[in-house]
């Protein structure tokens, strides 16, 4: 079977913060297009950093990051802009504008990108019906449940059609059985191309969607397995196998928002 080309590509990736902590040590990482993928990891372990470097927030002290075909490890200030709407993130916190309703928040990414007027109406009705919230259009963020504040904020995220979304604990603030409703949109949104790197602690739902689970322990990468759990004990475990050890540390903070 011929292998998928990469969209996602780390080489040996070291970053090292100005404190002096070694946030990232020597990762290297292959993600094909279409693939969907859990970045698992305690505080401590670099999701957040990991999330960051592609996201060109940050710049590796060392290595080469490859996204979409492009070399973005020291891009310069002003093709970070343009590097990071060819991708879509969606937040634990939604980062919904509060000022404006569900349609003008999704509306607000195509203008961004110079979509023209004439099409943005049609792009944002198309969208807001492949997430569900068709009836929501003229709602604020403030009159909506999470479940559907967090719906729009993934339509806000795919309106511009990227090939590569990235879900920073997208279920965080919501319960069980919505957050399950929010990984199956995910599967469809993957299902139709787009590759998906979701990153979560929740156990749960690591285990029941059994995808490949990429985690990582004090900055390097200790596991990455097929079909995969995320055991309670913090352990990962493969589904064709017995066992494996689990634990780590890191914290979450990311670029919020479009620029």
């Amino acid at each position: 079977m011929e292998k998928k080309a990469s969209i996602v590509s780390l080489e040996d990736v070291t970053m090292t913060y100005p404190s002096g902590v070694q946030a990232i040590k020597d990762l290297s990482i292959d993600i094909a297009k279409g693939e969907f993928v859990f970045i698992v990891g305690a505080s401590g372990s670099g999701k957040s950093t990991l999330v960051k470097l592609l996201l060109c927030e940050v710049k590796p002290t060392s290595g080469k990051i490859i996204v979409n075909g492009k070399n973005i490890t020291y891009l310069k200030h002003k093709q970070v802009a343009a590097h990071r709407r060819r991708i879509g993130c969606v937040f634990q916190d939604f980062r919904l504008l509060k000022d404006r309703n569900v349609f003008e928040n999704v509306a607000f990414a195509q203008k961004v990108v110079g979509v023209q007027n004439r099409l943005v109406g049609k792009n944002v009705r198309r969208i807001l019906s492949l997430v569900g919230v068709s009836e929501k259009e003229k709602t604020f963020p403030r009159e909506l449940s999470g479940g559907q504040q967090q719906r729009v904020a993934l339509a806000r995220a795919l309106v511009n059609q990227p090939t590569l979304l990235i879900a920073d604990e997208p279920t965080g603030n919501l319960d069980p059985k919505t957050s399950m409703e929010i990984m199956h949109l995910l599967e469809d949104i993957n299902a139709q191309g787009t590759t998906v790197i979701v990153v979560t602690h929740d156990n749960e739902i690591v285990n029941q969607l059994q995808k490949r689970v990429i985690y990582l322990k004090e900055g390097q990468l200790h596991s990455d397995e097929e079909n995969a759990k995320y055991v309670e004990d913090l352990s990962i475990e493969s589904a064709h196998l017995s066992q494996g050890a689990f634990e780590s540390q890191e914290d979450d903070e990311i670029w919020g928002g479009l620029r």
